[in-house]
């Protein structure tokens, strides 16, 4: 919550506390503080939220600009005891507060003062063609001629062909719609942009209750209602009829009611460039023989801000885009390795999310399975929904079928109707860790969902449709399994469409101390970690172990050394007895090694100078640049050195 404090010209000080989200200021009974002067313009300022967490004010194209401690601003990053000064008014900011309990903190505010004179507009009255400049340099901020009028009109033919009449449009009422649509572009989301229109709409109607519709794909979505409903109540007929033509037409169309004493129903399309995006409608009395009063101001707002909308709807898509690849990127990161077989592991977990196959991961205990699966997960189209774990040896078999499919109330003595897995995971990844563990008749049920992509709860009958990927991993032999019988043969084939297998640590030796090196950088604390190495000693006793429970047992010792170590080493003896107890083995390269280091060590010698190389080597430069080729190794180019 943000307080702000207003002093009225009265001497009157009155305290406000309003949701840490965009704050507009003006004198339409819209903003979420208004102050009723006419020096106000309707919408006069707004302070929104960065993502930085400072608070920033911004002039909305007002009439007579505000001030910050007295001194003219058309931005500034408040900070707490800064006093805004708009027309006769003193705002100051008190910065975060704790909602007041008992208190609506979200109603607008509302400053008393005379009542307007009779006959008068309600709009900002405007005495020529352009807006007043201030008696002061920089009252407005930076220095502006503006002709609303004229700068309606020459607006793109997109927004005309709502059939706005700009030519026909009252200055004052002209710049009551260039106002408002500067306040709605200020905001800084996609939810408070409409809410904003829709507040505008209504204000110009003079209705009471609307509702915001945006296509979605193939669908019209409920983004928002005034006042709040039940957002999955169907429409009634007539209105949604209103609705499509609307948008097919591109132009206002006026619903009347269907019930004596009900309400009609005016939509308003929403037009982004070529096509018809949305609908604004509002709900009240507007029969009558002459045109809807305020249904010109309406339908230029909504002409203007669509393409506001539009944009920020395309933002929010792609910083959607941007969090999955983020994602993705950091699902990369934590598989760690360089030797050719975790490049042929990662190899396979791309090509598994490139497709929506079920996937069975195979591997020893602390072989890493589990961040396979998720991986596969983050780098698939999937990534931005659920990514749900079972651990089907860990839950009781009695249990895990109400874990998996979820269950009734009444199912069974003291149930409760709750969904499963299946349900929670829908559009997104289930994983079943340790699936060898699941009884046969688990699997029967499993195997039908699999199929007919539908579930049932425990204690019912009812069949619900879900969209889940499933991932499936085991330490199990599931063909010994099957010739057992503990395992069902069409299971097994179901799961393995696709299959990866995770390589022991004691296969991929190249990977012991870049590992070791990860867990000291991730998971040993600060500044520990940023002075903290292995000894030769100890980096020779790693690569000798043979790792049973692989990279799981590696993450528990580098964890354990480092709480025992006393200064910048892991010694030897920080090591468990197991670990520090093994005796470095005789390595057996084969010939391909041998060549591949020795080439590497020539070119060091030869500063990288692949001829000077080949020279050193009495092979030819050609025979030199296949050699690299094919062990993926660079050299900086001969004329650099030679």
């Amino acid at each position: 919550m943000l307080a702000f404090q207003i002093s009225s010209p009265d001497g009157k000080k009155q305290r406000v506390k309003l949701p840490d989200r965009d704050v507009t200021i003006g004198r339409d009974p819209s903003n979420s503080i208004t102050l009723d002067d006419t020096k106000v313009s309707h919408f006069h300022a707004v302070v929104i939220l960065r993502d930085t967490g400072d608070y920033v004010l911004r002039d909305v194209g007002s009439s007579n600009g505000l001030t910050v401690n007295g001194e003219p601003k058309f931005r500034h990053v408040l900070r707490v005891g800064d006093v805004v000064g708009i027309a006769p008014y003193a705002i100051a900011f008190l910065g975060a507060a704790e909602p007041s309990e008992g208190v609506d903190d979200t109603r607008a505010l509302r400053l008393p003062r005379k009542p307007p004179q009779a006959g008068g507009t309600g709009f900002q009255p405007v005495r020529t063609g352009k807006m007043p400049v201030p008696a002061s340099p920089g009252e407005l901020g930076p220095p502006t001629q503006l002709d609303p009028v004229v700068a309606l009109r020459q607006l793109p033919t997109a927004a005309t062909t709502q059939g706005v009449n700009w030519a026909g449009m009252t200055e004052n009422r002209a710049l009551h719609v260039l106002q408002c649509a500067q306040a709605i572009a200020a905001t800084s989301s996609v939810q408070a942009m409409l809410a904003r229109l829709l507040d505008s709409v209504l204000s110009s109607l003079r209705a009471q209750k609307g509702f915001v519709l945006l296509a979605e794909g193939e669908h019209l979505a409920w983004r928002l209602g005034k006042p709040e409903r039940d957002p999955v109540r169907a429409l009634p007929a007539a209105t949604s009829a209103a609705v499509y033509q609307a948008l097919e037409s591109r132009a206002p169309v006026l619903s009347s009611a269907v019930a004596p004493g009900g309400d009609d129903t005016l939509c308003v399309p929403l037009v982004g460039g070529s096509d018809a995006m949305g609908v604004v409608g509002a709900e009240g009395r507007f029969q009558a023989p002459s045109p809807t009063p305020g249904l010109d101001v309406a339908t230029a707002l909504c002409a203007l801000c669509a393409t506001h909308v539009a944009n920020a709807r395309e933002r929010d898509r792609l910083q959607q885009q941007c969090s999955r690849l983020h994602q993705a990127v950091e699902a990369s990161r934590r598989l760690v390795g360089c030797s050719e077989e975790f490049h042929d592991l990662l190899a396979q977990v791309h090509k598994a999310a490139k497709c929506d196959l079920p996937l069975l991961v195979l591997g020893e205990t602390g072989s890493g399975k589990d961040l396979v699966a998720e991986s596969v997960h983050r780098l698939s189209a999937r990534a931005s929904r659920p990514f749900l774990e079972v651990n089907c040896a860990a839950v009781p078999e009695t249990l895990l079928e109400s874990e998996m499919f979820g269950q009734e109330a009444g199912a069974f003595t003291g149930a409760v109707a709750r969904p499963g897995k299946f349900e929670a995971a829908d559009g997104g990844t289930l994983f079943l860790n340790e699936i060898g563990d699941m009884s046969p008749v688990l699997q029967a049920k499993l195997l039908t969902a699999l199929d007919k992509q539908t579930i049932v709860r425990v204690g019912s009958n009812r069949s619900i449709r879900v969209d889940v990927r499933v991932l499936a991993a085991t330490n199990m032999d599931l063909p010994a399994m099957m010739q057992n019988g503990r395992f069902r043969p069409e299971l097994y084939r179901r799961i393995k469409c696709l299959e990866i297998t995770v390589p022991p640590l004691r296969k991929r030796s190249c990977d012991i101390l870049l590992l070791a090196s990860y867990f000291l950088e991730q998971h040993v604390p600060r500044p520990l970690n940023e002075t903290l190495r292995l000894s030769n000693e100890t980096a020779k006793l790693l690569l000798a172990y043979q790792w049973p429970m692989n990279v799981g047992e590696l993450r528990n010792a580098i964890l354990a050394a480092a709480i025992r170590s006393t200064g910048d080493r892991i010694e030897p003896g920080h090591l468990d007895d197991a670990i520090a107890g093994s005796k470095a083995k005789p390595v057996v390269k084969t010939l391909a090694q041998v060549e591949k280091e020795h080439i590497c060590e020539v070119l060091r010698l030869a500063g990288g100078n692949k001829r000077e190389a080949a020279r050193l080597l009495a092979i030819s430069h050609t025979t030199l640049h296949e050699k690299l080729k094919s062990y993926h190794l660079h050299a900086v180019d001969d004329a650099t050195n030679g």
